[in-house]
This record gives structure tokens, C-alpha cells and sequence, in this order.
């Protein structure tokens, strides 16, 4: 079990704030930690790569929202060039890409120099 804080990412999907909460029992729970480890494993086929670090390498290890924010902003060019090519990979699929097809017009070779 890694030194995470579980604890954290239930309190924010139910919206708990109650000080009732024994975050130190869940964290201390190795069959919660392996549930989150899993489902986290498991949404890496529907999260971007942006989602699962902020899950992943900023809320579960304790770090706030600003370290995160800090983190886009220093790495803000990479993130962009993954983001839209990860939108065109999805729009290149036929599926997508058919709908346009038809608008390609190609020159005819005597306009070609």
C-alpha cells in the first residue's frame, strides 16, 4: 500500500467535510487502498493524462490545487501539444473523419508547377 491519502479523494467525490470522518482508518484500510489503486487503473482508458495526474500525482499525495495549477502552467506547451493531438487522433477515426472527407479538393496537376 502506497502513502496516500484515500481518505482525501472519498471526502471530495461525496462531498464529505464532517470532522467525524476517521481519515485515519480509511488511509490505514489496505483493501480501500487497493479498490482506489484498481478503479484509478481502470479509468486510464477514460481519463485524460491531465485527469489521472491531478487524481493521481496531486490529490492522492496531498498536494493542493494550487500545486497543480503550478504544474499546468510550467508544463503548459506539452500539455497543449498532447491535448490537441489527442483530439485529432479521435477525429482522424473514419467514424469521425468520413463526415469530412467529401470537403477535400485536391489541385489538378496542371495547376501544379
Amino acid at each position: 500500500m502506497e502513502n496516500k491519502n484515500y481518505a482525501a479523494l472519498l471526502r471530495v467525490i461525496f462531498g464529505e467535510k464532517s470532522m467525524l470522518v476517521d481519515d485515519e482508518a480509511m488511509n490505514a484500510n489496505p483493501k480501500l487502498a487497493e479498490a482506489v489503486e484498481d478503479k484509478m487503473f481502470e479509468l486510464l482508458e477514460v481519463l485524460s493524462p491531465l485527469q489521472y495526474i491531478s487524481i493521481n500525482d496531486f490529490l492522492l499525495e496531498g498536494k493542493s490545487r494550487e500545486d497543480f495549477a503550478q504544474y499546468i502552467r510550467d508544463n503548459a506547451d506539452d500539455i497543449a501539444t498532447q491535448i490537441q493531438a489527442k483530439a485529432l487522433r479521435t477525429m482522424r477515426h473514419p467514424k469521425h473523419s468520413k463526415a469530412f472527407r467529401e470537403f477535400m479538393v485536391y489541385k489538378d496537376e496542371k495547376d501544379m508547377k
